[in-house]
């Protein structure tokens, strides 16, 4: 992650070694590597100047934490399956999201507390790819 959103600026290795190590260490808690590879990199590549500022920094330093809702009944993790929507209100300010998710990664991260930025994978449109 970039530093002046908060991150360190080291890319891909110095994460896969992390993992490592956690993996010797025999820690559990959040899934960090969808946290910082998956969640992290959705908000810096598509996310708005304001969105970055304000999820970014806490993301980097553990204060929020990034989860992922994609998988659907009857449907898994095959996106080209998944029935959910998300369609824009009538004046074009805000999504509204259809559908049924299961298996959240992150959504519970102690069995009390959850994470608090999730990316949500719904269609916008009815064409492939959307």
């Amino acid at each position: 992650m970039p530093e002046e959103y908060g991150g360190l600026g080291l890319d891909i290795l110095y994460a896969a070694v992390n993992w490592e190590e956690q993996s010797y260490a025999g820690t559990t808690g959040p899934g960090w590597a969808l946290h910082s590879e998956i969640v992290m990199p959705y908000i810096l590549h598509y996310g708005t100047e304001e969105q970055k500022m304000k999820y970014l920094p806490g993301s980097c330093d553990g204060s929020l934490i990034g989860g992922m809702c994609m998988s659907e009944p009857g449907a898994g993790t095959d996106v080209m399956g998944m029935g959910t929507t998300a369609k824009l209100n009538d004046d074009g300010t805000k999504y509204i999201l259809n559908g049924t998710k299961m298996w959240i990664t992150n959504g519970t991260v102690d069995g009390s507390t959850t994470g608090d930025i999730f990316l949500v994978y719904a269609k916008t449109g009815n064409g492939r790819g959307m």
